[in-house]
């Protein structure tokens, strides 16, 4: 094909019996662009007379390219608009394929072409058409091609197709608007794109799993975002909709934990009244268990909670013997697999380290019947909490026997102890002897009557390592007795701020954490209560992990000037001296440790050791050598 060029602007040749195309100054082609964008506005909003598809009309016989092309796709939007899709499509016909050439196609116009094609129902046509949009156009209609695929994906119940193209526009989106738009375009696209994914992803889940199950995570999804109101509306639509299912079972179960969450303690009860009623139901232990953690942890009433924690091991203890009659409560095939509960009560996720608490996750239907360390877990948390409420009551003894059930129901704790590694059993057999758990003697005693219950419940919980009901323990006091607040003295306060940053080490959150810590050094706001050189030994090893050595030595050097004549200035000292050695700050180094070995000879052990590397890594410049290395 022949072209015309003129003032910057491609022109197709005219052919024989056609209109000739104008040609345009760039100041005319400019004015132009503004009347078609107007023309484009009024189709838009409905409001295009006859008039405007005259004037449009007009354009399209005696403009130039891309001019004609976009004034084309508004006018076959107004033939659209009036359903007249055989005339809109010959408007486009020219700038479209199969009769324009590959100078002459047009997204616009093609993108107007899909939309006809739509109306006519003629799907599967309109997706190569917009593939290719998506693919080709240099301008952001790559974005409304690849999203109006995927929308005819999902029409076509072509649901994981329908994803791949809203998450290809998700791209586009961040490709075309790398930085923030000061209108928000950016953020209404992805928000609108990331909705309809979700939604897409919710409809392949119904059609793959089954409605039931997708009706029962949508609400479990929202009681683990913490939203207890929005999930106990959507627990009751699972009961009502999906009576005598495993998923209505677990729903009202759930439920009660919502009302529990919203302190409707009664309203929980008259939920779970009905459970308890059936002597083996499926759910009555957990709802046992349920109660005296109600009672304990929210209420805050441990003789209640401990009649409660003895009828849930009651039934543990029967309740295998009568599995045969609950088989009604099975999970429908289809969402067997997704609904499964994790494998194992404990996951070894890091290489290193010890493993977590099975995360269970929104639409889990974790029972007897489905999981088999299920029971174990109910033991253990009854078993310890029924220990921990005959620790408080001063029956130390009773509570060392009670939490034996560690080394019974916990494989991986009874390992570690009978290797005599650190162990929960350990740990908490020692404390109740002692009298105090996490917090040492002189912080537990800051502690009297319901906070002393909360702060034990919290210790408790740390030291079986259960660090998110730990941190949820502490944030709640510090929310009931915080700063501004009589309730706790000082030496209080600053223990909850201490295990609040320690629960969040634990966690990996090192930046929350440090907000916690961070409180004991600006300010001097706990200094000398007898947290203070805890917390400033948990900033340090936060900084340790994030590259901040010298931060860190810094820390270590205020413990050692306001903990004089303490452990835990010795604790700094020695420290001191590590972090310089690895650092290879030897000089520095060998100075602290021949401190520390003349200030604590009894408690020397490692300190001469590493002098002796110093010696060997410096060639005898600093450090000393053991008797062994000096031939002495």
């Amino acid at each position: 094909m022949a072209f015309a060029f003129t003032l910057g602007v491609v022109c197709p040749a005219r052919a024989a019996g056609t209109p000739e195309r104008r040609v345009l100054s760039a100041a005319q082609t400019k004015s132009l662009q503004r009347r078609i964008a107007g023309y484009v506005e009024r189709v838009a909003a409905g409001k295009a007379s006859r008039a405007t598809a005259g004037a449009l009309e007009k354009i399209v016989q005696q403009a130039p390219f891309p001019l004609a092309a976009e004034a084309a796709a508004a006018l076959a939007h107004y033939h659209r608009s009036r359903n007249e899709l055989e005339t809109a499509l010959e408007v486009l016909a020219p700038w479209v394929p199969p009769k324009a050439g590959p100078a002459h196609l047009h997204p616009k116009a093609s993108l107007e072409q899909v939309r006809c094609l739509h109306a006519q129902g003629k799907l599967t046509e309109a997706l190569p058409i917009l593939q290719w949009i998506a693919e080709q156009c240099p301008d952001t209609t790559q974005i409304e091609a690849a999203k109006f695929a995927g929308d005819l994906c999902a029409e076509l119940l072509q649901f994981e197709r329908a994803i791949s193209f809203y998450e290809w526009a998700l791209k586009l989106v961040a490709l075309h608007f790398p930085y923030p738009d000061p209108g928000g375009a950016d953020k209404r696209r992805r928000e609108q794109l990331m909705a309809l994914i979700a939604e897409t992803k919710r409809r392949w889940d119904v059609e793959r799993y089954g409605a039931d199950f997708v009706a029962y995570r949508d609400a479990d999804r929202l009681r683990f975002a913490g939203k207890p109101a929005q999930a106990l509306d959507k627990y009751a639509e699972v009961i009502a909709q999906y009576p005598g299912t495993a998923y209505s079972e677990a729903a009202t179960v759930y439920s009660g934990y919502c009302c529990r969450d919203l302190e409707e303690y009664a309203k929980a009860e008259e939920l779970w009244r009905d459970m308890l009623e059936n002597p083996w139901g499926l759910y009555r232990g957990e709802i046992c268990l349920a109660l005296a953690n109600m009672e304990f942890e929210y209420r805050l009433r441990p003789e209640k909670a401990e009649y409660w924690y003895r009828k849930a091991i009651e039934w543990m203890d029967k309740v295998k013997l009568v599995d045969s009659r609950v088989s009604a409560f099975t999970v429908p095939g289809q969402a067997l697999a997704v609904s499964a509960p994790p494998a194992a009560m404990k996951e070894q996720k890091a290489w290193i380290g010890p493993p977590d608490w099975a995360q269970v996750k929104p639409g889990t239907v974790i029972n007897r019947r489905t999981c088999r360390w299920y029971l174990n877990k109910l033991r253990l948390d009854a078993h310890g909490k029924l220990a921990l409420i005959l620790f408080l009551a001063g029956n130390a003894k009773a509570a060392q026997d009670e939490i034996g059930a560690i080394l019974k129901y916990d494989e991986y704790e009874k390992s570690l102890h009978t290797q005599q590694r650190p162990n929960s059993y350990t740990r908490l057999h020692y404390e109740f002897g002692i009298g105090c758990l996490r917090a040492d003697e002189e912080e537990f005693a800051a502690f009297t009557g319901r906070a002393r219950t909360m702060v034990a419940i919290g210790d408790y919980y740390y030291e079986v390592e259960d660090w998110k009901a730990a941190r949820n323990i502490y944030d709640k006091m510090a929310r009931l007795h915080g700063t501004g607040k009589p309730h706790l003295s000082r030496n209080a306060e600053a223990y909850v701020v201490h295990m609040q940053g320690m629960c969040r080490q634990m966690l990996h959150e090192w930046d929350s954490a440090m907000t916690y810590f961070r409180r004991f050094r600006e300010g001097g706001e706990f200094r000398g209560t007898p947290s203070w050189p805890k917390a400033m030994f948990g900033q340090k090893h936060i900084l340790m992990q994030t590259q901040g050595r010298d931060e860190a030595i810094e820390i270590l050097k205020e413990i050692m000037r306001y903990a004089k004549g303490t452990d835990s200035e010795r604790r700094a000292l020695l420290h001191m001296g590590e972090m310089l050695y690895w650092g290879r700050r030897y000089a520095e180094s060998a100075k602290v440790f021949e401190s520390y070995v003349k200030r604590y000879p009894d408690k020397a052990l490692s300190a001469p050791a590493y002098l002796n590397d110093i010696y060997r890594d410096t060639n005898g410049k600093y450090g000393q050598p053991t008797t062994e290395e000096s031939g002495e």
